[in-house]
């Protein structure tokens, strides 16, 4: 099928002509599955047209519209489209898709390291690692309280010291066992961060003593 302009969008059913941005987040099942819903009985609205850029051999690249994309293939429907020029940077993509529906920390984290930002890699494998929060592994592993939202967003984040980061969690983890699950509380933990950023501070033996003691410890 021949694609067409409609209003300097264009239309096609050819949903193989179309790439996935490498760095998407993915989605669900069950969102692709409402929204295809939703398209089947009010169709595609030209004002939301999927964004894309020309890509190699002909192909397209997703930038905005993944979502879009899966749910109108997966009921037939011709997918509209406007191409981007001019370049695209990664943090441009995630701008553009945040304001859909909203990414959280840990997308931008798995979405950086699927594209192979090597300090999110990192990020990524010690939440797996640990089982912890994405908040909570940025701030072990940037050695501080607290990291903006916008210094991960924006694919800057750097880890501080790795080793020093596990560390810090096994610990964390021996406190929780021992006081029933608060110090992977995010207020806790900015505490402990700070805490072991003081040279007098000894965080084994503030360790042994709340696992000997925990009825002395409040939440």
């Amino acid at each position: 099928m021949n694609d067409r302009i409609v209003s300097k969008i264009y239309e096609t059913k050819n949903y193989n002509k179309f790439s996935p941005f490498k760095g998407n987040r993915g989605y669900t099942r069950a969102h692709v599955k409402k929204l295809a819903e939703s398209m089947r009985e009010h169709g595609w609205s030209d004002s939301l047209p999927m964004s894309v850029k020309k890509g190699n051999k002909g192909r397209l690249n997703v930038f905005d519209g993944h979502n879009r994309l899966a749910a109108a293939k997966m009921i037939g429907l011709p997918v509209k489209y406007c191409v981007i020029n001019g370049e695209v940077c990664d943090s441009d993509v995630y701008g553009i898709n945040s304001t859909q529906r909203r990414w959280t920390t840990l997308d931008y984290i798995k979405s950086y390291a699927r594209i192979g930002y090597p300090e999110y890699v990192k990020v990524a494998n010690f939440i797996e690692r640990h089982k912890c929060g994405a908040p909570i592994a940025c701030s072990l592993l940037a050695n501080q309280p607290t990291v903006s939202n916008s210094l991960i967003q924006g694919g800057n984040f750097k880890v501080f010291d790795e080793a020093k980061a596990d560390q810090m969690i096994e610990w964390l983890k021996q406190i929780n066992a021992a006081v029933k699950a608060c110090a992977l509380k995010s207020h806790f933990n900015r505490a402990f961060v700070k805490a072991c950023n003081i040279k007098k501070f000894d965080p084994k033996r503030f360790v042994s003593q709340v696992i000997k003691r925990p009825s002395m410890f409040v939440d």
